[in-house]
């Protein structure tokens, strides 16, 4: 959501950029407009003096009716010519006027545009930062479960042990069943007994980490790491290997797909 709307802001941004550069070229025009219409009028008071020269000649002269009609012809025609470059000159001014006033306009507004960009730009850098402390996290907790998985084997592998070597003991020795058998449990409900038959259906009265419960506390721990942990994620947090999560980051819209971690 938030590149999408930095994309669409760069969009207007650069079409502000474009109407400005076009303003701006108006002004430009404008301007030479004013330097044609201050010639013209330098030109006109040149013209003037040229005519007030003329009549005063005509005038040391002898009259003329011919001479003054024209005098007043040029005169007539030279008035109308002025009170129009006059009247081009408020419309050219008006319109540089209006075209400052958009520029203005144009400038806030983009300077506005540019806080939101930096906005959205900072916004971006806190998400991220964000969501690489939140997989730092994950990675720090799936360590932790790996290291627990490996416990785990570690624990079999030893239970597999002792369960061999209790079958080899117990098939040579002789006479001694039924001490062996009172010294047992048969109930295949005891804690120590392995679900899936691995290390037997029966269980020792040595102590020994249940298998059953190690795998209750790994499930435990993927589910609801929020939840007590187990003793072994304990001991590797005491021991430093794994970071205890006091506080869970929040995690937005942004970051569901960082959570599937889990």
């Amino acid at each position: 959501m938030g590149e999408g709307e930095v994309d669409r802001n760069a969009g207007i941004l650069m079409e502000m950029e474009m109407e400005l550069e076009t303003a701006r070229s108006r002004a430009a025009m404008s301007s030479s407009y004013r330097q044609q219409v201050e010639s013209l009028q330098k030109e006109l008071v040149t013209l003037g003096e040229m005519y007030k020269r003329l009549e005063a000649r005509l005038q040391a002269s002898e009259p003329r009716p011919q001479a003054d009609s024209l005098l007043t012809m040029f005169q007539e025609a030279s008035r109308s010519e002025v009170a129009g470059m006059k009247h081009q000159l408020e419309v050219k001014q008006n319109q540089v006027e209006s075209l400052s006033c958009r520029v203005k306009q144009l400038e806030s507004t983009l300077s506005s545009r540019d806080a939101k960009v930096r906005d959205l730009k900072e916004q971006l850098e806190r998400m991220e930062a964000i969501h690489k402390e939140q997989l730092q996290s994950k990675d720090c907790r799936i360590n932790a479960l790996v290291s627990l998985c490996q416990r785990m084997e570690a624990h079999l592998v030893e239970a597999r042990y002792c369960a061999e070597q209790k079958r080899e003991s117990s098939s040579e020795a002789s006479g001694g069943f039924d001490d062996m058998c009172a010294s047992m449990e048969l109930d295949g409900s005891s804690p120590t007994v392995d679900p899936t038959g691995l290390l037997g259906s029966y269980t020792s009265n040595t102590e020994m980490t249940p298998v059953s419960d190690m795998l209750k506390e790994a499930e435990q721990a993927v589910c609801s790491p929020e939840q007590q942990q187990s003793p072994l994620l304990e001991e590797l947090e005491l021991s430093g290997t794994v970071q205890a999560d006091d506080e869970k980051p929040q995690i937005n819209v942004a970051d569901e797909e960082t959570s599937d971690l889990l």
